[in-house]
């Protein structure tokens, strides 16, 4: 048994603060954008991007990310920072883009 139950700890607020924090909270130094560039600045309206339903490979070595509302956006590299059963089971993922003993 564990105490997670017992032992845990409550965010005032809720946790949804973590990310909206990340969101609207500017890098001290950034190496790419201007200094007081957040991630919201990044984005049209401020807005995030739909959530993401499929990561593949294209030419020659990108990824493409295409997102819910169809729109798909190719990177030279991309950072998938969910559980892995949501890679695994809910985005279409090109197996080549996982480690090998996966």
């Amino acid at each position: 048994m564990t105490t997670a139950d017992d032992d845990h700890l409550s965010i005032v607020g809720a946790s949804q603060q973590v990310p909206v924090g990340l969101w609207h909270r500017a890098s001290e130094r950034p190496a790419h954008w201007p200094e007081g560039t957040t991630l919201a600045a990044l984005h049209p309206g401020g807005q995030p991007f739909p959530a993401v339903t499929r990561l593949h490979r294209t030419a020659p070595n990108n990824v493409s990310v295409t997102d819910a509302s169809g729109a798909i956006r190719t990177y030279r590299a991309a950072v998938f920072t969910a559980q892995s059963c949501m890679l695994l089971s809910r985005i279409s993922c090109d197996e080549d883009l996982f480690p090998i003993d996966h």
